[in-house]
């Protein structure tokens, strides 16, 4: 990349052309002599940006203020800086000028020390300007990338900048939006909720606040944003505005009541099960237990198999049953007496937790007292594989 200013010398004077050429050349610019209208715009079609253009007004065949317009009618060249030199003191002449978008106007016979302040200060002018637009091009290009809701707001709460995600939540253009507030977009109750957090941040000083907000826009529709703000610095380190991003999390909300109501539900079931229900991961660690489970063995979530104070034969069979579940291998144990203390009749099945990946393994026993009392429970109808003996694998083995 050449980071030279480059300098467009349009004049039809030869001389002038060679002079100003020599002079910039000293100063490190890159000058282009240009004879007339017709080659500049040759020219530019093919090198569209150059930093400065010197422009004669008196020029046959097309006059540079013929030219001027068509540069400044053209989009391609928006940014060019022009000055226009001439021999002819006319004011109307410099009006036009200006009207068609002339950055400034300079009179033969020019002092060589005026032009070259003069072409300086419209290079550096020049590349502030490209650095600003370029600073802004990216940092807009950074908003619109950003998964959310961002938007930035002055000490007066009024919003001076907004991304396409903001503009398509509330239903306004974004320059629309530019210079508004919250009342201006938001229901009145979330209006004021807003401003409040906004507050904290321009007049009380907090650093940062992050809150889970629910935002409702004039046309009624509602959403849950989890939000962040912070405050924006001016030079003198005073805060003088805020910028804040929002996450739409309102599908992930509606799914997290979703699972808590099935799993509401799912706990209900489990506890009215007529039997006891436990669950282990493949680090033997219990993870679920039923009511009926507890009573038997007490509260032994979080506890792992070699932490439970069973026997050594209970706490082998555990284990043998937890490997063969992860192996996908589904364990029917033979009805026997209870080994609890009582003279229950218990039916065990332990069987894998997942599919393709599997996350543990699930035990059920079924387990009445006294015996005549599980009639009920050894009708209750299972797969052929369990009521059939020939078709299950009987494991002996005390109960979990």
């Amino acid at each position: 990349m050449n980071d030279t200013p480059s300098v467009l010398v349009v004049d039809d004077d030869e001389i002038i052309c060679e002079f100003l050429a020599t002079v910039l050349g000293e100063l490190g610019y890159q000058t282009i002599p240009l004879p007339n209208g017709m080659s500049a715009l040759k020219y530019l079609e093919q090198n569209p940006t150059p930093d400065l253009i010197l422009l004669d007004v008196i020029m046959p065949e097309m006059t540079g203020i013929e030219l001027l317009r068509k540069i400044k009618q053209n989009p391609q060249f928006n940014g060019v800086s022009i000055i226009m030199v001439t021999g002819i003191s006319n004011i109307t002449e410099k009006e036009l000028a200006f009207m068609l978008g002339a950055n400034d106007y300079i009179e033969k016979p020019f002092d060589t020390r005026e032009l070259i302040a003069r072409v300086k200060t419209h290079i550096n002018l020049k590349k502030t300007t490209d650095a600003f637009i370029l600073q802004t091009k990216i940092q807009d290009t950074i908003l619109q990338t950003v998964p959310g809701v961002v938007f930035l707001k002055n000490s007066a709460g009024e919003y001076i900048h907004v991304n396409d995600q903001f503009s398509r939540f509330v239903g306004k253009l974004r320059k629309e939006i530019e210079g508004t507030t919250d009342i201006d977009l938001f229901s009145p109750r979330c209006a004021q909720e807003r401003e409040k957090t906004d507050n904290l941040i321009l007049n009380l000083g907090i650093p940062e606040i992050e809150l889970q907000e629910e935002i409702e826009t004039l046309n009624g529709e509602t959403r849950v944003f989890l939000t962040r703000k912070k405050p924006v610095f001016d030079n003198n380190n005073i805060v003088n505005g805020l910028v804040g991003v929002s996450i739409d999390i309102s599908d992930q909300i509606t799914l997290k009541e979703s699972y808590q109501e099935k799993a509401e539900l799912l706990h209900a079931m489990v506890n009215a099960f007529p039997g006891e229900i436990w669950a282990i991961n493949p680090d033997t660690e219990i993870i679920l237990q039923n009511e009926n489970h507890m009573i038997s063995y007490g509260q032994l979530i979080g506890q792992k198999i070699n932490e439970i104070a069973v026997s050594e034969k209970t706490r082998s069979d555990w284990i043998k049953w937890l490997e063969d579940a992860c192996n996908g291998k589904t364990t029917f144990i033979e009805p026997k007496d209870s080994d609890r203390g009582n003279t229950g009749y218990c039916n065990d099945i332990i069987t894998p937790i997942g599919g393709e990946r599997i996350l543990g393994a699930m035990g059920i026993c079924f387990n009445n007292s006294p015996k005549e009392q599980n009639q009920e429970l050894t009708e209750v109808q299972f797969d052929e594989s369990v009521r059939d003996p020939s078709k299950r694998e009987d494991v002996q083995g005390s109960n979990l």
